[in-house]
């Protein structure tokens, strides 16, 4: 694994756990967290042993977050997701390096493959989704069924 540190560009600003916390809404301790569950990349360590954390980071936390609180998917499932948009980042950035056209194919062949997986996830909660509305809607036509019979 690499820390951050290696990763930082020369004018990339850094925050502080307290600052990333304040930020993102999140406790140090569910940060700290993210990081052991490798949703986030090994902390390096600034002045006075704070984690430091980069613009990079804070847009990877706000997708987890989206992915926990709009599609209700566990840590677990969110860093699966993430991995494979990480995947296919590389398989993007490799068909743009790539000299050989079947190798360019094959790049773009996977990364059309990860967002078609994606997609095909996203659709099935849609469906869990609207199968749960109509079940409420039911019940509230049972309800308001007998509020009329009152």
């Amino acid at each position: 694994m690499r820390l951050v540190e290696a990763s930082m560009a020369e004018n990339d600003r850094v925050y502080q756990i307290g600052e990333m916390a304040e930020l993102t809404g999140l406790s140090h301790r569910t940060l700290r967290y993210y990081e052991e569950l490798g949703l986030l990349e090994p902390r390096s360590h600034g002045p006075g042993r704070f984690r430091v954390y980069t613009e990079a980071d804070l847009e990877r936390i706000n997708r987890i977050k989206r992915i926990k609180e709009h599609l209700g998917f566990s840590l677990y499932r969110a860093k699966e997701l993430l991995d494979r948009d990480d995947q296919r980042k590389g398989l993007m950035e490799r068909a743009k390096t790539e000299k050989s056209r079947a190798a360019r194919r094959e790049a773009l062949e996977g990364a059309r493959e990860i967002l078609l997986d994606e997609l095909a996830l996203l659709k099935e909660r849609e469906q869990k989704l609207k199968e749960m509305e109509r079940l409420l809607n039911k019940r509230l036509q049972e309800v308001d069924g007998e509020l009329a019979g009152l």
